[in-house]
């Protein structure tokens, strides 16, 4: 009885989602693009073929059809965010496997090496620990914040962080480190200040290759990867991928502080335009055009091997989006991943439907397990 009546709390959210918030949000995104709302070549097939999971909204087919071609495998927004996340990421494991802090031990499973950023300090549920997870009190923290050695810090929150937007750098001034913007000294305290609800970590901030430099010196820029463990053999697949690059003098590539995006295609090449957050097509971004220049992500068989072997360390899902640096050695490093908010828009701007290919078995998995698309979880 309890969890027919979750179901139905469920389904009910859907559907005002459905055709409330998502029927707005696609409006305004169609408007906003300056295309216009008008029926497309196959815009009856994909409504079939889509609504099988819930209400088929129209205005995404015909928005990302204007980027990528008219395609039936293009997802709507959705339900990507409704029925597919809930159900290849099941919301009762998402928690600990958000959480930051706890990246490293999920990849001792997979990696020999150490593939995240050195840690200096956690701090988790408001108790520090070292970066090999040893516990520790304030001031011994304190000693360890004092003691760092790179030039350059990096702190954010561990969990429930959005979009970058809690997180700071720290630049190395004599004995101390400042945050670049405020600078402010960094120590316990002001740790504290920042993240008053505890839950944070402190990482060096890694130089990146000179092949990812080129499109921005001045921020880390990231390959944003999709990642799809397969429910018809559970192997991992590198779907999709987009390069993000910050603007010339920014600290982060994220779209909202002034970067851009560019595709990437099966090969590792890049494509010939950049989008920025309002998706306007840009040829040419940093001084770079892109419509003249050919790149390719170098080593890209490489981090499509590290990808899968990230993917395997991450049992419980089946959908992630990973952001991937290259370090100056040229070996790839996971900076964090998504296990939902999956700005399916990057791919779907840019290269291909979301999960292209294995369209057809996702939808199929998905109608079969339509029930456990909860994105409540309560336990009796």
């Amino acid at each position: 009885m309890a969890r027919k009546s979750i179901i139905i709390i469920n389904k009910v959210y859907d559907k005002l989602l459905s055709f409330g918030v998502s029927t707005v949000v696609s409006k305004v995104r169609l408007s906003a693009y300056k295309f216009p709302n008008k029926k497309l070549e196959g815009e009856e097939e994909w409504v079939k073929k889509w609504s099988v999971l819930g209400h088929a909204n129209r205005r995404w087919y015909r928005l990302y059809s204007h980027f990528i071609g008219t395609n039936i495998r293009i997802v709507p927004d959705d339900i990507m965010s409704n029925v597919i996340e809930p159900i290849l990421n099941p919301v009762r494991y998402r928690s600990l496997y958000e959480d930051k802090n706890m990246l490293d031990n999920f990849f001792m499973t997979q990696f020999a090496e150490k593939i995240t950023p050195l840690t200096l300090l956690r701090n988790i549920n408001g108790i520090f620990y070292t970066g090999l997870f040893k516990h520790v009190d304030k001031e011994k923290a304190g000693g360890i914040i004092k003691s760092g050695m790179t030039e350059r810090l990096i702190s954010k929150a561990s969990i429930d962080e959005n979009s970058g937007r809690s997180i700071y750098f720290w630049q190395k001034d004599g004995d101390v480190y400042k945050e670049v913007k405020t600078k402010l000294e960094l120590s316990v305290e002001t740790l504290l200040c920042l993240y008053p609800n505890g839950n944070y970590i402190l990482q060096e901030v890694v130089k990146q290759s000179e092949w990812m430099s080129y499109f921005c010196p001045t921020s880390v820029n990231t390959l944003r990867i999709h990642m799809y463990r397969s429910v018809k053999d559970n192997k991992p697949h590198l779907v999709n991928a987009v390069l993000r690059m910050g603007r010339n003098g920014s600290l982060v590539d994220n779209s909202h502080a002034g970067g851009a995006f560019c595709g990437i295609r099966k090969d590792g090449s890049l494509g010939d335009f950049v989008l920025d957050q309002s998706a306007v097509k840009q040829t040419i971004f940093n001084g770079i055009d892109f419509s003249k220049e050919h790149f390719v992500v170098p080593e890209w068989d490489k981090i499509e091997e590290f990808c899968n072997k990230v993917m395997l360390s991450i049992p419980h899902m089946r959908n992630l989006a990973l952001d991937v640096m290259i370090n100056v050695n040229g070996e790839p490093r996971i900076i964090e991943y998504n296990t939902d908010k999956f700005a399916l828009y990057f791919y779907q701007l840019t290269t291909s439907s979301v999960f292209d290919e294995y369209t057809d078995e996702v939808i199929e998995y998905c109608c079969q397990h339509k029930d456990e698309a909860t994105r409540i979880f309560v336990t009796f």
